[in-house]
């Protein structure tokens, strides 16, 4: 945090200060190191799973209705044969695609044209003037 010449030097600018915890918090947040009770976002995904006694009882009635197997490892093993297949499918089609590029490792698209507008776009601001919900909004055309 950088001093604010205003203040005597004990003094902590609150403001700054304030602003720096926020910024934490809320990279706590994302790392989930810190949760937020109440919230959908940020709240403790652990909360939400079956007590173990529960699961126990409802695992075969539930992996049946998912259509998925009793050990993950199957079903781990089909979905990566199936996204090494798209991995592989994409590399193949990226050599003939004159939109794609790989430059210094990195993958570079061009920019894609505009797409014409809709023919029914010039009646949008009568169509809008008209309901209450958008009266006073303004639409450009």
């Amino acid at each position: 945090m950088f001093a604010n010449p205003k203040l005597e030097a004990p003094a902590i600018d609150r403001p700054a200060y304030l602003f720096c915890v926020l910024e934490l918090l809320h990279d706590a947040l994302r790392r989930r190191d810190v949760y937020a009770v109440g919230s959908d976002k940020w709240a403790d995904p652990r909360v939400q799973l079956i007590e173990p006694r529960l699961w126990a009882r409802e695992r075969d009635p539930v992996l049946t209705a998912l259509g998925l197997p009793a050990d993950p490892a199957e079903h781990l093993a089909d979905l990566a044969d199936l996204m090494d297949g798209a991995y592989r499918q994409v590399g193949a089609g990226l050599a003939s695609n004159d939109a794609a590029s790989i430059s210094g490792g990195k993958l570079s698209l061009a920019r894609l044209e505009a797409a014409p507008s809709p023919e029914a776009r010039g009646s949008l601001p009568f169509m809008t003037r008209s309901r209450p919900c958008c009266r006073g909004s303004t639409i450009r055309s």
